[in-house]
Protein backbone atom coordinates (compact mmCIF):
# COMPACT_ATOMS: atom_id res chain seq x y z
CA UNK A 1 0.00 0.00 0.00
CA UNK A 2 1.48 3.33 -0.71
CA UNK A 3 2.72 5.17 1.99
CA UNK A 4 0.80 8.44 4.17
CA UNK A 5 2.96 11.25 2.98
CA UNK A 6 5.49 13.06 6.22
CA UNK A 7 3.40 15.21 7.99
CA UNK A 8 -0.02 13.89 7.16
CA UNK A 9 0.43 10.67 8.67
CA UNK A 10 -3.24 9.73 10.22
CA UNK A 11 -3.07 8.77 13.08
CA UNK A 12 -5.23 5.25 13.79
CA UNK A 13 -7.12 6.89 16.48
CA UNK A 14 -8.88 9.44 14.28
CA UNK A 15 -8.65 7.31 11.24
CA UNK A 16 -10.47 4.20 12.15
CA UNK A 17 -14.53 3.80 13.41
CA UNK A 18 -14.58 4.13 17.10
CA UNK A 19 -10.54 5.17 17.13
CA UNK A 20 -7.61 3.69 18.82
CA UNK A 21 -6.20 4.84 21.78
CA UNK A 22 -2.66 6.60 21.76
CA UNK A 23 0.34 4.35 20.71
CA UNK A 24 2.16 2.94 23.65
CA UNK A 25 5.42 0.91 24.11
CA UNK A 26 3.37 -1.84 25.98
CA UNK A 27 4.79 -5.09 24.70
CA UNK A 28 2.33 -8.32 23.71
CA UNK A 29 1.84 -10.38 26.33
CA UNK A 30 2.85 -13.89 26.10
CA UNK A 31 1.48 -17.41 25.27
CA UNK A 32 2.52 -18.65 29.19
CA UNK A 33 4.08 -16.12 31.50
CA UNK A 34 4.22 -18.42 34.96
CA UNK A 35 5.81 -16.01 37.58
CA UNK A 36 6.24 -18.78 40.15
CA UNK A 37 8.83 -20.72 37.26
CA UNK A 38 11.96 -19.13 38.38
CA UNK A 39 11.03 -19.99 42.08
CA UNK A 40 10.50 -23.77 41.66
CA UNK A 41 13.37 -24.29 39.74
CA UNK A 42 15.15 -22.89 42.78
CA UNK A 43 13.49 -24.20 44.93
CA UNK A 44 13.37 -27.94 44.38
CA UNK A 45 17.07 -27.92 42.70
CA UNK A 46 18.09 -26.84 45.95
CA UNK A 47 15.93 -29.64 47.41
CA UNK A 48 18.12 -31.73 44.89
CA UNK A 49 21.14 -30.63 46.13
CA UNK A 50 20.29 -31.33 49.62
CA UNK A 51 19.04 -34.78 49.16
CA UNK A 52 22.48 -35.30 47.21
CA UNK A 53 24.82 -34.19 50.08
CA UNK A 54 22.59 -36.79 52.73
CA UNK A 55 23.50 -39.44 50.18
CA UNK A 56 26.95 -38.58 50.32
CA UNK A 57 27.17 -39.41 54.16
CA UNK A 58 24.47 -41.81 53.94
CA UNK A 59 26.09 -44.34 51.41
CA UNK A 60 29.74 -44.72 53.78
CA UNK A 61 27.81 -44.95 56.49
CA UNK A 62 25.46 -48.36 54.99
CA UNK A 63 28.24 -49.69 54.20
CA UNK A 64 29.95 -49.10 57.38
CA UNK A 65 26.97 -51.25 58.88
CA UNK A 66 26.90 -53.78 56.34
CA UNK A 67 30.35 -54.34 57.21
CA UNK A 68 29.76 -54.74 61.03
CA UNK A 69 32.01 -51.50 61.29
CA UNK A 70 29.42 -49.56 62.86
CA UNK A 71 27.20 -50.68 65.24
CA UNK A 72 24.97 -48.02 66.46
CA UNK A 73 22.45 -48.22 63.70
CA UNK A 74 20.82 -50.69 61.85
CA UNK A 75 21.07 -52.09 58.13
CA UNK A 76 17.53 -51.76 57.73
CA UNK A 77 17.05 -48.22 59.24
CA UNK A 78 20.32 -46.97 57.36
CA UNK A 79 18.88 -48.18 54.11
CA UNK A 80 15.64 -46.87 54.39
CA UNK A 81 17.27 -43.69 55.17
CA UNK A 82 19.49 -44.19 51.54
CA UNK A 83 16.54 -44.80 49.94
CA UNK A 84 14.06 -42.34 50.85
CA UNK A 85 17.37 -39.86 49.56
CA UNK A 86 17.42 -41.48 46.60
CA UNK A 87 13.82 -40.92 45.83
CA UNK A 88 13.77 -37.52 46.73
CA UNK A 89 16.63 -36.56 44.71
CA UNK A 90 15.22 -38.38 41.90
CA UNK A 91 11.77 -36.66 42.15
CA UNK A 92 13.56 -32.99 42.83
CA UNK A 93 15.44 -33.38 40.05
CA UNK A 94 12.67 -34.30 37.52
CA UNK A 95 10.88 -31.53 38.71
CA UNK A 96 13.59 -29.18 38.31
CA UNK A 97 14.51 -30.66 35.10
CA UNK A 98 10.75 -29.91 33.80
CA UNK A 99 10.82 -26.51 35.47
CA UNK A 100 13.85 -25.63 33.65
CA UNK A 101 12.77 -27.16 30.10
CA UNK A 102 9.38 -25.30 30.78
CA UNK A 103 11.20 -21.40 31.57
CA UNK A 104 12.90 -22.16 28.21
CA UNK A 105 9.85 -22.64 26.63
CA UNK A 106 8.07 -19.72 28.49
CA UNK A 107 11.45 -17.47 27.45
CA UNK A 108 10.73 -18.14 23.52
CA UNK A 109 6.85 -17.56 23.78
CA UNK A 110 8.20 -14.27 25.16
CA UNK A 111 10.60 -13.68 22.48
CA UNK A 112 7.99 -14.71 20.16
CA UNK A 113 5.13 -12.56 21.94
CA UNK A 114 7.24 -9.27 21.72
CA UNK A 115 8.82 -9.96 17.80
CA UNK A 116 4.75 -10.50 16.86
CA UNK A 117 3.61 -7.17 18.84
CA UNK A 118 6.07 -5.36 17.04
CA UNK A 119 5.31 -6.77 13.54
CA UNK A 120 4.11 -3.47 11.78
CA UNK A 121 1.27 -3.52 9.13
CA UNK A 122 -0.59 -1.91 6.68
CA UNK A 123 -4.49 -0.87 7.08
CA UNK A 124 -7.38 -0.17 4.73
CA UNK A 125 -9.28 2.63 7.11
CA UNK A 126 -8.07 5.44 4.16
CA UNK A 127 -6.96 5.68 0.95
CA UNK A 128 -3.04 6.27 1.85
CA UNK A 129 -3.13 3.32 4.45
CA UNK A 130 -2.34 3.84 8.17
CA UNK A 131 1.20 2.12 9.48
CA UNK A 132 0.72 0.18 12.86
CA UNK A 133 1.99 -2.27 15.08
CA UNK A 134 -0.27 -5.56 15.94
CA UNK A 135 0.42 -4.06 19.37
CA UNK A 136 -2.01 -1.64 18.59
CA UNK A 137 -4.91 -3.72 18.04
CA UNK A 138 -5.14 -5.42 21.23
CA UNK A 139 -8.49 -5.20 23.26
CA UNK A 140 -6.01 -3.01 26.29
CA UNK A 141 -5.79 -0.62 24.41
CA UNK A 142 -9.76 0.55 24.49
CA UNK A 143 -10.11 1.11 20.78
CA UNK A 144 -11.75 -1.50 17.80
CA UNK A 145 -9.26 -4.73 19.16
CA UNK A 146 -8.80 -7.37 16.64
CA UNK A 147 -8.22 -10.77 15.83
CA UNK A 148 -5.12 -11.04 13.61
CA UNK A 149 -4.80 -14.45 11.40
CA UNK A 150 -1.23 -14.72 10.01
CA UNK A 151 -1.41 -16.61 6.85
CA UNK A 152 1.95 -17.07 6.26
CA UNK A 153 3.35 -19.04 2.87
CA UNK A 154 3.77 -18.68 -0.79
CA UNK A 155 1.92 -16.42 -3.05
CA UNK A 156 -0.22 -18.80 -4.24
CA UNK A 157 -1.23 -19.85 -0.77
CA UNK A 158 -1.89 -15.87 0.38
CA UNK A 159 -3.99 -15.39 -2.95
CA UNK A 160 -5.99 -18.07 -1.75
CA UNK A 161 -6.68 -17.21 1.88
CA UNK A 162 -7.47 -13.73 0.73
CA UNK A 163 -9.98 -15.22 -2.37
CA UNK A 164 -11.38 -17.71 0.45
CA UNK A 165 -11.97 -15.39 3.24
CA UNK A 166 -13.42 -12.79 0.78
CA UNK A 167 -17.16 -14.93 0.45
CA UNK A 168 -17.41 -13.93 4.40
CA UNK A 169 -15.77 -10.50 3.98
CA UNK A 170 -19.01 -9.07 5.99
CA UNK A 171 -18.91 -11.54 8.51
CA UNK A 172 -15.00 -10.87 9.06
CA UNK A 173 -15.49 -7.48 9.62
CA UNK A 174 -18.28 -8.04 12.46
CA UNK A 175 -16.63 -10.83 13.97
CA UNK A 176 -13.71 -8.35 14.21
CA UNK A 177 -11.13 -10.67 12.64
CA UNK A 178 -7.99 -8.66 10.68
CA UNK A 179 -6.49 -11.47 8.19
CA UNK A 180 -2.59 -10.62 7.54
CA UNK A 181 -1.75 -12.51 4.32
CA UNK A 182 2.33 -12.93 4.44
CA UNK A 183 4.39 -13.84 1.48
CA UNK A 184 7.27 -16.62 3.16
CA UNK A 185 9.58 -16.12 -0.01
CA UNK A 186 11.97 -12.94 -0.79
CA UNK A 187 12.20 -14.52 -4.03
CA UNK A 188 8.09 -13.93 -4.62
CA UNK A 189 6.57 -10.38 -5.49
CA UNK A 190 4.40 -9.82 -1.98
CA UNK A 191 3.12 -6.27 -3.94
CA UNK A 192 0.34 -8.74 -5.82
CA UNK A 193 -1.04 -8.97 -3.16
CA UNK A 194 -2.02 -5.37 -2.84
CA UNK A 195 -4.09 -5.78 -5.88
CA UNK A 196 -6.30 -8.48 -4.60
CA UNK A 197 -6.39 -7.19 -0.77
CA UNK A 198 -7.16 -3.35 -1.59
CA UNK A 199 -10.89 -2.12 -0.54
CA UNK A 200 -11.21 -4.82 1.72
CA UNK A 201 -11.01 -3.43 5.33
CA UNK A 202 -10.51 -6.58 7.13
CA UNK A 203 -7.25 -7.04 5.43
CA UNK A 204 -4.01 -5.90 6.31
CA UNK A 205 -0.70 -6.04 4.65
CA UNK A 206 2.77 -6.51 5.84
CA UNK A 207 4.94 -3.53 6.30
CA UNK A 208 8.22 -4.29 4.08
CA UNK A 209 9.59 -0.92 6.28
CA UNK A 210 10.69 -3.87 9.60
CA UNK A 211 13.03 -6.50 9.76
CA UNK A 212 10.83 -8.04 12.30
CA UNK A 213 8.73 -9.50 9.47
CA UNK A 214 11.58 -11.62 8.34
CA UNK A 215 12.97 -12.75 11.84
CA UNK A 216 8.92 -13.51 12.56
CA UNK A 217 8.81 -15.71 8.85
CA UNK A 218 12.18 -17.91 9.86
CA UNK A 219 11.05 -18.32 13.35
CA UNK A 220 7.57 -19.81 12.25
CA UNK A 221 9.76 -21.82 9.22
CA UNK A 222 11.83 -23.12 11.69
CA UNK A 223 8.82 -24.20 14.03
CA UNK A 224 6.78 -25.94 11.17
CA UNK A 225 10.74 -28.12 10.11
CA UNK A 226 11.96 -28.89 13.15
CA UNK A 227 8.24 -31.06 13.66
CA UNK A 228 8.89 -32.62 10.46
CA UNK A 229 5.74 -30.56 8.66
CA UNK A 230 5.45 -29.91 4.82
CA UNK A 231 5.81 -26.09 5.37
CA UNK A 232 4.65 -25.94 0.81
CA UNK A 233 0.85 -26.56 2.88
CA UNK A 234 1.79 -22.80 4.75
CA UNK A 235 0.43 -21.94 8.29
CA UNK A 236 -1.73 -19.74 10.31
CA UNK A 237 -1.47 -18.25 13.82
CA UNK A 238 -4.08 -16.65 14.57
CA UNK A 239 -4.06 -13.69 17.78
CA UNK A 240 -6.94 -13.44 20.20
CA UNK A 241 -7.40 -10.16 21.00
CA UNK A 242 -5.81 -9.77 24.30
CA UNK A 243 -2.68 -10.58 21.80
CA UNK A 244 -1.92 -13.88 23.09
CA UNK A 245 -1.28 -17.05 20.48
CA UNK A 246 -4.97 -18.41 20.33
CA UNK A 247 -3.71 -21.64 17.92
CA UNK A 248 -1.84 -22.33 15.24
CA UNK A 249 -1.90 -24.60 12.40
CA UNK A 250 -1.34 -25.21 8.48
CA UNK A 251 -2.99 -24.86 5.69
CA UNK A 252 -6.03 -22.42 5.23
CA UNK A 253 -8.21 -21.51 7.48
CA UNK A 254 -12.00 -22.43 7.90
CA UNK A 255 -13.24 -18.76 7.60
CA UNK A 256 -16.90 -19.99 7.91
CA UNK A 257 -16.13 -21.90 11.09
CA UNK A 258 -13.72 -19.41 13.23
CA UNK A 259 -17.03 -16.73 11.81
CA UNK A 260 -19.84 -18.58 13.33
CA UNK A 261 -17.68 -19.39 16.32
CA UNK A 262 -17.22 -16.09 17.43
CA UNK A 263 -20.83 -15.12 16.07
CA UNK A 264 -22.40 -17.81 18.14
CA UNK A 265 -20.10 -16.94 21.33
CA UNK A 266 -21.47 -13.18 20.81
CA UNK A 267 -25.29 -14.10 20.50
CA UNK A 268 -25.09 -16.19 24.19
CA UNK A 269 -23.07 -13.50 25.68
CA UNK A 270 -20.12 -15.32 26.22
CA UNK A 271 -16.46 -14.14 26.30
CA UNK A 272 -15.12 -13.35 22.94
CA UNK A 273 -11.68 -11.57 24.33
CA UNK A 274 -10.08 -14.60 24.96
CA UNK A 275 -10.84 -16.84 21.94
Amino acid sequence: PPRSRRGHRVSVQRAAEGGFQAFSTDRLRAETDDPFGNFRVYFFGGLTVLALVGLVFLIPKCIAVAMGVNKTATLASVGQDTLINIVAAATCAFVTANDWKAGEMREVMRNEGALIARLPVWLQYTKEGIRAPISELRESKGGPAKRVILCLGDLEYCKAAIESSAKLGDAMERCDFLLVPVVASAAEDSGALAAVATGKRYIALPSGESASWDQFIQMQLQKVREQGMDEACGQCVIIRKNGRVATRFLGIPDFAAITSEVAARVNAGLDTVNI
